[in-house]
């Protein structure tokens, strides 16, 4: 349940630990977002939810379509929403329209439930959170010059000025929900010791060479990335030699590690993902397949400590050998970085459980829902 209160603007992330985020999840970004609450200002009035008093507009879910395709483009679809996209087969076998679409429905079942419990629990949103909000459309207004102006921009999506500001509300009447159950005095946090056995549970510690064998990322001739009118990192599809030649690299490289070379050093030569901000080893939790995909979540949690692995996925390649999991307490900066995730995890599991068991309480309307297949829905890259 991370903060997350906007759709992704279109930016190229590049950290020293940009490799985890490059594979960023999609799903964790839809289950950390929030539903809102159906308000009179919000256009459309035909119901898509309901849970108690709380309504969701067509309109409300409309904008939550975007929004969260837009994500998914920019996770598994390099910026490009097209057919190739949503035709392709997901994970879990699924097409990645279907996988999308039921991912963004749980989502806006959760957090209509999230908004409901906001209403029966009797919570209160500050006053500041209003003025950053006022702040926020205010900032719109400006950009896009007159009301009617934003207002006509905002009708892609299903909403107008008005249902903006009560959606951003709504989100933070979500989060206020969350850490009332979960946050720092939640009555439900975890304790120190639920935590040490989540971590132990779920997360495994790998060293890794990572190695593309399908698409190469483009640089200059003075070696440099070269990065498209959005800012992304231009990437073609390499040859059938450069193919080969990768393959026979995983194939040197695994028998290098199972002969006892150091998987770091092998890193800092052969890695395409730069692993030098995992010092110690690289974090892998049972909650990531869509961050590192469902091949080497599930390796990682087979492998016995010392057992070293190839993982061969449809692009990527890893090198794994499993190393001893530390203790929380023992952790250095990049592990603790690493791993800042982990009470959300951990938290997500409790908030699914929770959710799922008052789903219930919702009734959807069907029609509605299958009325905006999400490869009509535009992107939403600035609301």
């Amino acid at each position: 349940a991370d903060d997350i209160h906007r759709p992704p603007e279109n930016k190229n992330y590049m950290k020293t630990y940009n490799f985890k985020r490059a594979l960023c999840s999609a799903v964790s970004l839809l289950l950390s977002a929030a539903i809102a609450a159906s308000l009179s200002s919000c256009g459309k009035r035909t119901i898509a939810m309901s849970c108690g008093d709380t309504e969701i507009t067509e309109g409300m879910y409309s904008y939550w379509l975007s929004a969260y395709k837009t994500n998914f483009v920019y996770t598994y679809g390099g910026g490009s929403d097209n057919s190739t996209l949503w035709t392709a087969t997901a994970a879990d076998g699924q097409s990645y329209a279907d996988y999308a679409e039921d991912k963004i429905l749980t989502t806006v079942r959760n957090f209509a439930i999230a908004v409901e419990q906001f209403r029966v629990l009797g919570l209160k949103i500050d006053s500041s959170i209003s003025e950053q909000v006022n702040a926020d459309i205010s900032e719109k207004l400006e950009y896009a010059g007159s009301r009617p102006a934003l207002n006509s921009d905002l009708s892609r999506y299903g909403i107008n000025i008005d249902g903006l500001k009560d959606i951003y509300i709504a989100e933070e009447k979500w989060q206020a929900v969350y850490n009332y159950y979960f946050g720092t005095s939640g009555i439900e946090r975890l304790s120190d010791e639920e935590l040490n056995a989540y971590y132990k549970s779920n997360y495994s510690l790998l060293g890794l060479v990572v190695l593309y064998t399908e698409n190469k990322a483009e640089r200059d001739e003075n070696g440099t990335y070269v990065y498209d009118k959005d800012g992304n990192i231009t990437v073609s599809e390499m040859t059938a030699e450069e193919k080969a030649a990768k393959q026979a690299t995983a194939a040197d490289v695994y028998e290098r590690m199972k002969n006892g070379e150091s998987w770091s050093e092998l890193a800092s030569e052969y890695s395409d993902a730069d692993m030098s901000y995992y010092t110690n080893g690289c974090f892998v939790s049972s909650a990531e397949a869509d961050s590192y995909g469902a091949d080497l979540v599930s390796a990682a949690a087979e492998m016995t400590v010392g057992e070293i692995r190839r993982i061969d996925t449809d692009a990527v390649t890893y090198l794994a050998v499993k190393l001893a999991l530390p203790e929380l307490g023992s952790l250095d900066e990049s592990d603790n970085e690493q791993l800042s995730d982990l009470r959300d995890d951990a938290s997500r599991e409790r908030y699914t459980e929770k959710f799922d068991a008052l789903a219930d309480t919702v009734t959807v309307n069907t029609d509605i829902i299958k009325a905006h297949p999400i490869e009509d829905a535009p992107l939403n890259l600035y609301y």
